[in-house]
């Protein structure tokens, strides 16, 4: 009975701008559009390293998390660490890889310290964007599994509503 929020921030072949997702985040931190509980999630990556430029990026992101809303994001599917990755490198998500039918890391996640979960991510029964009126098709990637982690969120929020929120290394830890 969950309310189901898409945002674009992508075209039909997979390529956006980091404007588009700040955006999308910007909608989302006002509460006139989104209430609590909540959850974000983010199949969505690029790639940075230490001298790009992402502040506005990671200050949307800060922005969620203040609201007391979990961003859950895919860890990448280069098989390199997810440090290397945004928005799955930020304090303020959760970064999930994706697992296979042994319930072992799938050879074409990303890995290390920032990964947060692991999710099955290997074959997954999806919809097909080629087909938006019900087409179904079996894909694999850190995008199939973060919206499972998304879907256990937000059941989680549902059962246990946060009744305060505390700020734990810049990440929202959640009391009830």
């Amino acid at each position: 009975a969950a309310s189901i929020i898409s945002l674009r921030t992508q075209d039909a072949d997979g390529w956006g701008s980091e404007s588009s997702s700040i955006a999308a985040l910007d909608w989302v931190t006002n509460p006139a559009n989104i209430q609590t509980p909540a959850t974000v999630n983010m199949s969505i990556g690029g790639t940075t390293f230490e001298n790009n430029p992402v502040g506005i990026y990671l200050q949307a992101l800060e922005a969620v998390d203040h609201r007391g809303i979990p961003i859950i994001t895919s860890a990448g599917n280069a098989s390199s660490p997810t440090l290397w990755q945004i928005p799955a490198n930020s304090a303020d998500t959760m970064a999930i890889g994706a697992t296979g039918i042994t319930d072992r890391p799938a050879v074409f996640t990303s890995f290390g310290p920032a990964i947060d979960l692991w999710a099955p991510g290997v074959n997954i029964l999806s919809a097909n964007w080629r087909y938006p009126d019900g087409g179904l098709k079996l894909d694999s990637g850190t995008s199939m599994a973060s919206p499972m982690a998304a879907g256990v969120m937000a059941l989680q929020l549902q059962r246990n509503p946060p009744s305060e929120i505390t700020r734990v290394e810049g990440a929202a830890q959640f009391e009830t």
